[in-house]
């Protein structure tokens, strides 16, 4: 139903936002968007609401958002036994709602924790304490041109990030906070990388992914990209 009034409103504009560099070429593809200029605008963070807190003990691995299974959230307790098989002290926990979540319940995993969704205020101070953050989402359209608002709150509370390899994930010239691989080599791949991390080097990714994050990922680089834009 949304596609002839979305292409509608293109060829009525001669400006436009999007998400990614990915939903831009879609945009251009599907509508030859003939304006002026087009910029692309990822979604914003909430700074002092997501920050980093003291992390320690167990290396904590995460996920929140929708937990359904097509989102690829059942690859994730596979990590943390890889992770355990290695001797590596670590711990899962998913926060969200979904029709996964009574199957990640059913596993019964030490060290699995599974919970539904949680208040903003709550997940925040959660995400302070946890090192790394999951994005196994597909590659499929709907994830390949968004911009994911859980990895920038991942970013900005001082998270590692680790997830498939599509344009929906990518960030340019990104540092190594952030680690991608193919669908196929997903589980291996984060538990061998996880597995090299001592907690000095983990913490020197994570204050980089911070610094990322202030700098490139605030509502107010959002909105002064946005009103730049207009008075254009």
């Amino acid at each position: 139903l949304q596609w002839r009034p979305w292409r509608k409103a293109w060829s009525k504009a001669n400006k436009g936002t999007t998400v990614s560099s990915a939903h831009r070429k879609f945009v251009t593809d599907k509508t030859k968007f003939a304006g002026k200029s087009m910029e692309v605008i990822p979604a914003g963070v909430d700074l002092d609401l997501f920050q980093p807190a003291k992390k320690e003990g167990p290396i904590k691995l995460a996920y929140h958002g929708r937990v359904d299974v097509h989102r690829g959230v059942m690859s994730l307790p596979m990590i943390l036994a890889g992770l355990q098989l290695q001797g590596i002290d670590a711990t899962l926990h998913i926060h969200g709602t979904g029709n996964a979540v009574e199957r990640l319940k059913n596993i019964g995993m030490d060290g699995l924790e599974v919970t539904d969704a949680i208040p903003h205020e709550d997940l925040a101070a959660k995400l302070a304490t946890y090192d790394v953050g999951f994005l196994p989402m597909p590659e499929h359209k709907v994830w390949s041109l968004a911009s994911p608002l859980k990895r920038s709150e991942y970013l900005a509370s001082g998270m590692v990030v680790c997830g498939i390899d599509h344009s929906g994930h990518q960030i340019e010239g990104s540092g190594d906070w952030l680690q991608l691989s193919s669908q196929k080599e997903f589980i291996t791949n984060t538990v061998s990388w996880i597995q090299s991390l001592d907690r000095e080097s983990l913490s020197a990714l994570q204050n980089e992914s911070r610094k990322y994050a202030e700098e490139n990922l605030s509502w107010s680089y959002s909105v002064d990209a946005l009103e730049s834009m207009i008075l254009s």
